[in-house]
């Protein structure tokens, strides 16, 4: 290193590209022993050479996402290569301690240590900064290492000039690898956590106090149980020189609020792959999938027709007791006169049946809600005669040009099931282009157009 003499503060050569994560995942026993790495790249394919410039043995992965974070897909595949350096049987069983993140609580990573002998222990909340031996004394120096190994590939001249991108990633994780995971550092990280040896009063009370503060009850119990204790009045004083008099008692700690009810679930150590873990686990997927499916349900959300509105609003206060809108003559005249509507003479529509319709019609829908009636035009997708139900694909109409509606089917399917009862008549099949750009566009009969008494937008 050249500098001017007398300089205190040198600069150094840093690389200009903003950083990318990467997820480096390892395992440790209380013996001073270790599995190779096991790596998550922001990528979604990874390099053949990665494997083969990491420590022995190691497993290079990226993900669909191409994150960098470790994920439920990413923690099953780390169990696999966990499998095949631990080697758990029926007989000797292996005892996995870990945190309580998402992808480590997942129905399949429980499903796959349930059949390969995979006992997982999860560690209390937010105390992996204490109980974890990998936090306390292996992962500090993996950075450190890594740092220092980072600094010295950007001062090598025969870099002068490059960029550090994530291909020199794993060059660095393999130098700095074997000196942070050494039995020295292993096992004073289980030593320091007193899992092992066993030390159940390893972690002194004050590491407890920061906790102190927030450390609240519940909201069904009595706020009253939140505030300090009064001041003796007695006039005992007991022995100097037996009494410990704490700071506390002089002046004591502020306590937060009361908590507000929350539906956020508490979470403790347990043993993951029990049982009813794995069934409450079962119970919470099925009710995610349910309510994923419920919401992924199609639904009809726009109008392909203005609605005059005003005509309906002034309606609703003499007709708020019949729930079933009906058409009056001011819905008939909507109806187009040559489309195969089935009228009757006092000009009301009548439902069709399931022998009037077939695979491919098109039909307009009318939906009503509260105030104002919303009409769509729809391909009958199959006909449930028995329930008297129609299931029907629904176009979205288009910008229109020189008076005409032009109607496709949305990016987003929209499908609905509908009742013979919305149904209002049964319409003349459409033209499409004739070219491959509009092919998928279709367009109705001007009589159709005519029919609704709206202007064209």
């Amino acid at each position: 290193m050249i500098a001017e003499k007398g300089v205190k503060r040198v600069g150094t050569a840093v690389s200009q590209e903003k950083g990318c994560l990467v997820t480096v995942c390892g395992k440790i026993n209380a013996m001073g022993g270790f599995i190779p790495p096991f790596c998550i790249f922001p990528r979604v394919n990874t390099q053949p050479l990665w494997e083969e410039v990491l420590p022995i043995g190691s497993k290079a992965e990226g993900h669909a996402k191409a994150s960098g974070w470790m994920t439920g897909d990413n923690f099953l595949n780390y169990l696999k290569h966990f499998h095949k350096y631990a080697r758990p049987s029926k007989e000797l069983p292996v005892l996995l301690l870990l945190d309580n993140h998402a992808s480590h609580v997942s129905l399949a990573v429980i499903n796959y240590c349930k059949e390969n002998d995979i006992v997982l222990l999860s560690f209390p909340p937010h105390c992996s900064h204490e109980l974890q031996p990998l936090d306390k004394t292996v992962y500090g120096p993996l950075k450190t290492f890594f740092n220092a190994a980072a600094d010295k590939w950007m001062r090598n001249p025969s870099n002068a000039g490059k960029v550090m991108t994530i291909h020199n990633i794993p060059i660095l994780i393999a130098e700095a690898f074997p000196k942070a995971f050494t039995p020295t550092n292993i096992i004073a990280g289980f030593e320091s956590t007193g899992i092992q040896p066993l030390n159940r009063v390893r972690i002194p009370e004050h590491r407890y106090l920061p906790s102190y503060v927030s450390d609240r009850p519940e909201p069904a119990e009595s706020a009253m149980e939140l505030q300090q204790p009064e001041p003796s009045c007695s006039t005992h004083t007991p022995d100097e020189s037996t009494a410990i008099i704490s700071p506390h008692v002089i002046r004591p700690f502020a306590k937060a609020a009361p908590r507000s009810k929350t539906s956020k679930k508490k979470v403790t150590s347990q043993v993951l792959t029990l049982t009813p873990v794995k069934r409450l686990l079962e119970e919470s997927a099925a009710a995610k999938s349910k309510n994923k499916a419920e919401k992924s349900q199609p639904r009809c959300k726009k109008s392909i027709f203005p609605v005059n509105t005003q005509h309906h609003e002034s309606e609703s206060d003499s007709e708020t007791s019949d729930p079933n809108m009906e058409l009056d003559d001011s819905d008939s005249d909507l109806l187009p006169s040559d489309l195969e509507p089935q009228e009757r003479e006092d000009g009301e529509i009548e439902n069709l049946t399931a022998q009037q319709l077939d695979e491919g019609d098109y039909v307009l829908v009318k939906f009503d809600s509260k105030k104002i009636s919303k009409y769509y035009i729809g391909k009958v997708e199959s006909v449930e005669s028995a329930d008297n139900t129609v299931d029907c694909m629904f176009l979205n109409r288009k910008p229109t040009k020189e008076g005409q509606f032009l109607f496709a089917f949305p990016e987003h399917l929209d499908a609905s099931e509908v009742s013979f009862e919305d149904i209002l008549c049964k319409l003349a099949p459409p033209t499409s282009g004739g070219t491959m750009r509009t092919g998928d566009i279709f367009t109705f009969q001007s009589s159709f157009i005519n029919s609704f008494q709206f202007p064209i937008m």
